[in-house]
């Protein structure tokens, strides 16, 4: 998979709260670099099961159970629970609004959560960008996180964090 692709995610989305394991990481940021800066709607994304799987894992998997270890993936996604705060009230809301595997193509279709359309779609300020390779390296869900609320603030040079916000 290309390694170049770019991650764009609002502020908010970056600052939500959320606990994602480093392989539920790297699928949600593969999600995003699906969308093209001038889409309106979320579509459904197709990606290979295998190569799926290889792009999460560290290290190469050739066994049968890929597919029921994507599946669990996938699952387990539709079932974490995001919290944005907006100014009206806290949104509480799943990444994935659905998983279709296609068994004969060996293909999984992903499709965001609606609720999500004001955090990763038009975006036009308030925004954080990178490439995902930089992520892909990182082993750990925690600086996956780090990684993305530095890079919000990297035209600062700093940023400060209170002990409790981390």
């Amino acid at each position: 998979m290309n390694r170049d692709l770019v991650v764009t995610k609002a502020n908010k989305l970056v600052e939500a709260s959320y606990r994602l394991n480093i392989s539920e990481q790297r699928v949600m940021a593969l999600l995003v670099t699906q969308i093209h800066p001038d889409d309106e709607e979320f579509k459904p994304y197709r990606f290979s099961v295998s190569e799926l799987d290889e792009f999460i894992s560290d290290q190469p998997r050739t066994n049968k159970r890929l597919h029921s270890r994507v599946r669990a993936l996938t699952r387990s996604l539709q079932e974490k629970v995001l919290q944005i705060e907006e100014p009206d009230g806290l949104l509480q809301v799943s990444w994935l609004c659905a998983a279709k595997y296609l068994d004969g193509a060996g293909e999984v279709e992903l499709e965001f959560s609606p609720r999500l359309k004001p955090y990763l779609l038009q975006l036009k300020k308030r925004f954080t960008t990178y490439k995902i390779r930089f992520i892909v390296k990182l082993r750990s869900r925690y600086s996956v996180r780090l990684y993305e609320l530095l890079k919000q603030y990297e035209s600062l040079g700093k940023r400060i964090f209170e002990l409790a916000e981390l």
